[in-house]
Parts: structure tokens; C-alpha cells; sequence
């Protein structure tokens, strides 16, 4: 039932002239591509670009999606006391492209914050084997400006007094420092809108002292604040966590057609336990079971697997 790597095919001349050139041809054994090749021809983008564009730009400035390739990817622990190794994640692969949703799915446990730090470039301790990729590019912290982790764990209380909009200002003055205060007022209204906060743009963020935001609208306010920079690939860990299952699904539908869909970023949500609602919205599923990969692919396809197999 594991479906490792989805068929891949590219008709496209140009795509295929692309990706024999990436290859070499010296060694017939060599010319078969590798996942990161693959992905690479898929998003249909050179390497350059990727390292060229700036933490963001001005309204109608967006330098779109990239895709996120995680090939062979395993990690171990180290005990800083006797050095032996903890096996934490087993030759994990996927590719989550541009306009996809693809939720990373198992049995809670450390490996799925690990994961989703792994896939942001924001680990570095440890045993890591295999390789992470943004549009072919090897992750390095020189690529921190094309991708954004959102955690989990929100730290209003101490700005529950600020407005949401006035929030995402503070977070867009110290991002996006290369443009005016109109072009920072305009990629925090696009990211108002693109998240439904247009309502309670005015409204305080709210504490158990305050009065403010919805836990929904709050979960919203810290996406926006990783947004603000037009990251290119965006990794979510437990976006629906504390919310009930109506919030969780208009966070998450916020999240599929305008982040996903819209705005053709690639996103990768870490989540436990969906509604089938929430389920629906994934393009993508990852399945983990003791830090090794069931399963990877169409989130259909791990679907008709489970019903083959009641």
C-alpha cells in the first residue's frame, strides 16, 4: 500500500530539454533522475530565481510558489551525555508543489515537530541523511527568506491591546524593510483579505483579560503574520489544534484556496485527527507510523487504499 513517488510526467519539451541538462550523461545509470530532478522539472523553474528573490515584494511583486522535495530523509537523535543515536524518522519522501495542500498525517510523537522543522531549515542539531530541497535548490539558512515554519503556539498576550491589523504592520516594518509604508500597508491588506480578516481588521487580538478575536480568527492572525513576507513554501504545524471542528475548517479552507490555490504557494500542514471536512481539503497526504513513511501521495489515493483494506 505505499505509494513512495507519484508518477511524473513531463510532455513538455522545454521541461525535458531542462531536466537532461541537469543530468549528467557520462554514466548511463546516471541519467536516471532523481526526486529533486523531478521536482525541479515539475515547478518548471530554474535554481537562480530562487536564490535571487528578495523576502518579499510590493502588491503585484510575488515571486509565486516553490516546490518543497524531501528525498531520503532520516533523522536521529544524539544523547549529549553518550553520543548513541535515537532513530527519530526512516527515508521519509515526498514533493508538495505549488497549489498544493498536503497534510502530514500519524501517531503524535516527537517526529512531527522534527519533520516540519527539517522541512523549514530550522534544525540543526542532530543526525540528518537525505536531502531537502526548494525548486532543486539545497536548503541552507541562505533560502530562510523563501520559506516559513508557523507554529503552533501563539504569544499574543502580551500585544492583546494591538488591532490585527496594526500586528501584521509591526511584523511588516521588520520584514519587509525594503519597501515604504504604503508598500508594507499593501501587502498587509492583501494578506487581510486573503485570509477573511477584513471584519475584525480593527478589532484587538484579545486575551483571557481582553476582550477580542475568535480563536479562529486569532489562528488566522498567526498565519498572516508568516505570510507577510511572501514566503514561497509555508509548513503549518497543527494549524486546527484547540480549535473545534467548524473553526478548524474555516481555518483550513482559508488555507487551501486562498494560500494553496490562489496564491500558488506549496504548504505543508502537520495535523492530528480531521474532521472529513478538513480531510477533504488536502491535494496531498503523508502518512508516519513510528517515523517511517506508509504512505505518500493523492489524498484519494490513501483513501481508496483504507476502503480496500476494511
Amino acid at each position: 500500500c505505499v505509494n513512495r513517488l507519484p508518477a511524473v510526467a513531463c510532455g513538455d519539451k522545454f521541461q525535458a530539454k531542462r531536466l537532461s541538462r541537469r543530468l549528467p550523461s557520462a554514466d548511463p545509470a546516471s541519467t536516471i533522475p532523481s526526486l529533486a530532478d523531478l521536482c525541479c522539472c515539475m515547478s518548471g523553474q530554474d535554481d537562480q530565481p530562487l536564490l535571487k528573490d528578495g523576502a518579499g515584494g510590493a502588491a503585484g511583486d510575488d515571486p509565486g510558489g516553490a516546490s518543497l522535495c524531501i528525498d531520503g530523509l532520516s533523522y536521529s537523535n544524539k544523547n549529549p551525555s553518550t553520543g548513541a543515536l535515537s532513530p527519530v524518522l526512516h527515508d521519509i519522501s515526498f514533493v508538495v508543489n505549488p497549489g498544493e495542500l498536503c497534510y502530514v498525517m500519524g501517531r503524535a510523537g516527537p517526529w512531527m515537530p522534527t519533520l516540519l522543522q527539517l522541512c523549514g531549515s530550522q534544525r540543526v542539531e542532530g543526525a540528518v541523511s537525505g536531502t531537502i530541497t526548494y525548486d532543486g535548490v539545497p536548503a541552507s539558512a541562505e533560502l530562510r527568506h523563501v520559506i516559513t515554519l508557523i507554529s503552533k503556539e501563539e504569544h499574543f498576550d502580551c500585544i492583546s491591546l494591538l488591532t490585527v491589523r496594526e500586528v501584521l504592520m509591526c511584523m511588516a516594518r521588520l520584514r519587509l524593510g525594503h519597501l515604504d509604508s504604503a508598500g508594507q500597508g499593501a501587502r498587509v491588506d492583501e494578506v487581510i483579505a486573503m485570509l477573511g480578516l477584513q471584519k475584525c481588521a480593527h478589532v484587538k487580538l484579545g486575551s483571557s483579560m481582553v476582550r477580542g478575536v475568535s480563536g479562529g480568527e486569532k489562528k488566522r492572525v498567526g498565519i498572516g503574520l508568516g505570510l507577510v513576507a511572501s514566503p514561497r513554501v509555508i509548513i503549518l504545524d497543527e494549524p486546527t489544534t484547540g480549535l473545534d471542528s467548524t473553526t478548524a475548517l474555516d481555518v483550513m479552507s482559508h488555507v487551501s484556496s486562498a494560500i494553496a490555490k490562489q496564491a500558488r504557494r506549496s504548504v505543508t500542514a502537520g495535523i492530528h485527527m480531521p474532521s472529513a471536512e478538513v480531510f477533504a481539503l488536502a491535494d496531498k497526504l503523508v502518512l508516519i507510523a513510528d517515523g517511517r513513511m506508509v504512505y505518500s501521495g493523492p489524498q484519494l489515493g490513501a483513501v481508496e487504499i483504507g476502503r480496500a483494506h476494511v
